[in-house]
């Protein structure tokens, strides 16, 4: 990349895919410590209808 054309880049867009490989190693590691029964994270809470109930037959 010329010079000209880095200084007119903002510093996010200079360094994008750091900060997209940033993120993607975020969401891993909150995958792995975080959430640590993904079954009870990602189920429907109980007053709330599932997706499954509002399927058109």
């Amino acid at each position: 990349m010329t010079d000209r054309v880095a200084q007119k880049m903002s510093f996010v867009d200079r360094y994008l895919t750091v900060w997209i490989f940033a993120a993607m190693a975020l969401g891993v590691l909150l995958g792995n410590f975080v959430i640590a029964d993904p079954v009870a994270f990602f189920a429907t809470p109980p007053n709330r209808p599932s997706a499954k109930s509002n399927r058109l037959t």
